[in-house]
């Protein structure tokens, strides 16, 4: 990515040196699919998680001045690991080996380790940041609509991956997490309630919220 940039002509008159940009981070749901039934994969550990993110934002840190790393935590097994199962059947997928607790304990190690790394704040400088959006950190069901029933068409056909209507839903929710101030951000956003207004910059709050200004 980081090398793509400088050449992409949708960034315009962007400066790279002067202009201030986010870069978003959601990562590791390929890895908790491992643990599904019969599977005989191992997802990496929330130690090997931690170091391939500090990895990667070490990266951004070099190549990227004026960047705030936005990083949506890990979100329990139940809003994508176990939709399927909840829509169709009522209840969460299970099988032998414990793999239902297996992967809830995975989703909290590696949501705790995106925590760990704002509030380590080894990356923060006067043009570098890193935040957390735990916005989905309580949802622990799938995804229900405004009149709160199960719906498929927050998923893609796999019932895995979000549709195109799943994808906006969570990119209204992120935006109004990032103006929210660290500490004080929504974490169990009811999802289904797609028609909330976008939050704006205020007077007194004009910036994405980081613990640098909050």
């Amino acid at each position: 990515m980081v090398h793509h940039i400088p050449g992409d002509s949708k960034c315009g008159a962007v400066s790279l040196s002067e202009d201030w940009k986010i870069v978003t981070i959601f990562i590791g749901t390929n890895d908790i699919q491992k643990l599904r039934c019969f599977s005989e994969k191992e997802p990496i550990t929330r130690e090997a998680y931690k170091a391939n993110l500090v990895e990667a934002i070490s990266l951004l840190r070099e190549s990227l001045n004026r960047t705030i790393v936005s990083i949506v935590s890990m979100w329990n097994s139940q809003l994508v690991f176990d939709a399927q199962s909840l829509i169709e059947k009522g209840k969460r997928m299970q099988c032998g080996d414990h793999y239902m607790e297996k992967r809830d304990i995975l989703c909290n190690e590696y949501r705790k380790v995106a925590y760990e790394i704002q509030n380590e704040r080894r990356f923060d400088n006067e043009d570098f940041t890193v935040v957390v959006q735990g916005f989905m950190d309580n949802i622990q069901d799938a995804f229900r609509n405004k009149d709160g029933a199960y719906d498929k068409s927050f998923y893609a056909e796999d019932m895995f991956h979000l549709s195109k209507y799943g994808n906006g839903v969570i990119g209204k929710f992120l935006w109004n997490s990032m103006l929210e101030p660290v500490g004080k951000k929504s974490d169990d956003v009811q999802l289904g309630h797609d028609s909330i207004p976008l939050k704006c910059p205020t007077r007194e709050r004009p910036f994405v919220q980081t613990l640098s200004n909050k």
